[in-house]
């Protein structure tokens, strides 16, 4: 039997190899294939997004719907992505992400042909429901495949591109409207609209049936699938490294298990001190992305476009297509930033430029004039573009390093609901708040939610840059004055924690990048 002494070098002989940095090399062209195909299904999402923009008052004036009714059928799409992302983890897990894209691409197409076969509202809505489930999945699975197909040092730019697919997307959604411009028939115009929707999936469903998207070495390992898994890796990493990254990607799936089975579901119904800190900083962070009605204005935006003035159909149109390029173009510049810049600094701009881009929209409804159209548009490509390059992907990015690594998936699944619900209640509700706040009061309102919510993210959010999760547990551990998470973190890695139980002044913690906390 081994000594202690003997078994911690051992343990940490390990984890140096765990967290060996394959060194930086050139990202091959099956790479870059693999992760534009990925984010190519993150476009369904998007493309919903923008066509309802445009499709949402075509389908009220040819069923007549009520105000309400058409912000349920245009809002219940976040309510059904809930259950399409509680159910993802299975399917990915048990057929794998390639089957996986194939569920959400052929849920999406049954969706759509749905809806526009419909003849009631109760048929629209059940087409949505379809969509929406589908679309959770989708949003679910894109990230993960994503992240598992690219090598370390390109992950982080690659993962955005789901981000950029959904952006994509909305371009396109926008962009139907100028395709079946010369369509009269509003009831054919807008059915033209969903129908064009099916094509993404179709591409989606033929590049896996074609070979194009290769299954995740990562879950080809855990089927005990290794030699597959190696074939899909030659095609990304140089052939001298391939054997090191399989070991890391055991390495990540045996902890991955260990980390469900540490700790249960009471840590986080019933949490310890530093755990309740760690859910609050993370359900506020995923609130705040809907919170700041990113999604309500994108499904809303043609409202928002005629409320301001703008007149004709074509103008509607280019403002809608402008606005989309917008989102799209500053998405990347967002994914460029934030490990340059850090998250605190890039969301607190993103925050305040979004309330001051609101305000100017508010004052812009103000006048009715050819100035203020423009001022309007200006408006809200800057909401867009700021939103774009902090709390747009930002969001996700910093929901999965604040939690424990005990319960980081427990963490992340709870985040999911509280940011789908807000995004319901937003959504379905778009409408009758404008009419009630009026357009000014309604984007002044939404002016003031952003700047609370970067007073909260400037009161309880720590830089999370360059920081371990380790170093995160730390912090929370020394902030609250409960070790219980870092006890659970010891028993599992089997080693002592390195924090300074005395002290928050961890290696590399600035304190310009500390919150100020109470």
């Amino acid at each position: 039997m081994l000594s202690n002494k003997a078994e911690e070098e051992e343990e940490s002989s390990h984890a140096e190899h765990v967290r060996v940095k394959h060194p930086s090399f050139p990202v091959t062209r099956s790479t870059y294939g693999y992760a534009l195909g990925a984010a190519l299904n993150s476009c369904n999402l998007g493309y919903d997004i923008g066509i309802s923009t445009n499709a949402g008052p075509l389908i009220a004036t040819d069923f007549e719907l009520t105000p309400v009714q058409l912000e349920l059928f245009l809002g219940s799409l976040n309510f059904w992505t809930i259950f399409g992302a509680l159910g993802s983890p299975y399917l990915t897990d048990r057929y794998g992400r390639t089957t996986t894209f194939v569920i959400a691409a052929m849920g999406f197409l049954v969706g759509i042909g749905v809806m526009i076969l419909s003849s009631s509202f109760e048929s629209l809505m059940m087409g949505r429901m379809i969509v929406g489930v589908a679309v959770g999945v989708g949003e679910a699975v894109d990230p993960m495949y994503i992240a598992e197909i690219s090598p370390k040092h390109v992950r982080g730019r690659l993962v955005s591109w789901a981000e950029a697919g959904v952006a994509l997307g909305v371009v396109l959604g926008f962009s139907s409207s100028l395709v079946f411009y010369a369509v009269e028939s509003v009831a054919i115009k807008w059915r033209c609209m969903l129908g064009a929707g099916i094509i993404l999936p179709i591409i989606m469903v033929l590049m896996v049936a074609l070979g194009f998207l290769p299954e995740s070495p990562q879950w080809l390992i855990s089927q005990n699938q290794e030699s597959a898994a190696r074939v899909v890796l030659e095609r990304i990493y140089p052939s001298d490294t391939i054997d090191d990254v399989v070991d890391d990607i055991q390495s990540s799936i045996e902890l991955e298990r260990q980390s469900s089975n540490a700790v249960g579901w009471n840590a986080i119904f019933v949490p310890s001190p530093a755990v309740k800190r760690m859910l609050m900083v993370g359900i506020g962070m995923a609130t705040i992305q809907q919170a700041v009605g990113i999604d309500a204005v994108m499904f809303y935006l043609m409202f928002v476009i005629k409320g301001s003035g703008i007149a004709t159909e074509l103008g509607e149109v280019a403002a809608l297509i402008v606005l989309g390029l917008v989102k799209l173009v500053f998405v990347f510049v967002g994914a460029n930033l934030f490990d340059r810049v850090g998250r605190r600094p890039l969301l607190f701009v993103s925050l305040c430029g979004m309330a001051a881009a609101l305000v100017i929209v508010s004052i812009t409804f103000l006048f009715q004039s050819h100035v203020s159209e423009a001022g309007t548009v200006l408006g809200l490509a800057l909401y867009l573009a700021f939103f774009s390059i902090g709390v747009g992907p930002g969001n996700w990015v910093v929901v999965s390093e604040i939690f424990a690594t005990s319960i980081r998936a427990k963490g992340m699944c709870v985040a999911v609901l509280p940011n789908r619900i807000m995004a319901t209640l937003m959504a379905s509700s778009f409408l009758s708040l404008a009419k009630w706040l009026t357009w000014p009061g309604f984007f002044f309102v939404l002016a003031l939610i952003c700047l609370a919510s970067a007073l909260f993210l400037w009161s309880y959010l720590p830089e999370t840059k360059g920081k371990s999760l380790e170093e995160m547990s730390c912090y929370f551990a020394a902030l609250t004055g409960d070790r219980s998470i870092l006890d659970t973190e010891d028993r599992w890695h089997h080693r002592h924690s390195p924090c300074d139980e005395s002290s928050m002044e961890l290696p590399g913690w600035h304190e310009a990048n500390r919150p100020v906390m109470t």
